[in-house]
């Protein structure tokens, strides 16, 4: 899944590579003193790397999804949010239990709802519901940041083939499901998602 890799670990992979062209250069040069500092940049840039890809990893697929469902893993996605961002976070889960496939797709959305909030919402509050009715999988993820342009920031993400709302409103819609993005610049945003329990 090349595309779930994020401009993060690029970076990083990126940067280990000029470092290792340095190294080349150092060799080059036959100089040992560059070469040990050359060497023990790249490592500390591939661990780094290493670890990023690691928890991209372990965000994509919990193993808390498997074991407790979406209450489970979105009560440790928010407190991690919590941790990391600094916001008040709530959760309104039923501990019920869907297709792995359906889960899986519900947890993924609010993830990705969640990465925009940290990266550019400013927010201090961020709340998550899922609720299921009559076959029908509905969840919100709602904050108080500073909101955006909707249109706008679907058509960058469009433009830029990345991660991001145009790619969760795809990934939901071949699944039959369908997504509807509520905000405005200094208005916080509702993320509002539906998903059949029953995917065909």
């Amino acid at each position: 899944r090349a595309a779930e890799l994020n401009d993060d670990t690029v970076k990083v992979l990126t940067a280990c590579l000029v470092g290792l062209d340095r190294l080349g250069h150092a060799a080059d040069a036959t100089d040992p003193e560059r070469i040990s500092t050359a060497v023990g940049a790249a490592r500390r840039t591939l661990a780094a790397a290493t670890d990023r890809t690691r928890r991209l990893m372990f965000e994509l697929r919990p193993t808390s999804l498997q074991d407790e469902g979406l209450a489970g893993a979105l009560a440790d996605l928010a407190g991690q949010l919590a941790e990391e961002a600094g916001v008040v976070t709530s959760v309104a889960v039923a501990p019920d239990r869907y297709p792995y496939v359906v889960e899986e797709l519900a947890y993924r959305t609010v993830r990705e709802a969640t990465v925009n909030v940290r990266k550019h919402a400013r927010a201090t509050a961020v709340g998550i519901e899922i609720e299921a009715r009559d076959g029908v999988l509905y969840g919100r993820v709602t904050d108080d940041g500073r909101g955006f342009d909707v249109d706008a920031a679907f058509e960058r993400s469009r433009r830029q083939r990345r991660m991001g709302l145009d790619t969760m409103r795809e990934r939901l819609h071949l699944a039959g499901g369908a997504v509807a993005v509520r905000s405005a610049p200094g208005s916080g945003t509702v993320i509002a998602f539906q998903l059949p329990i029953r995917l065909a």
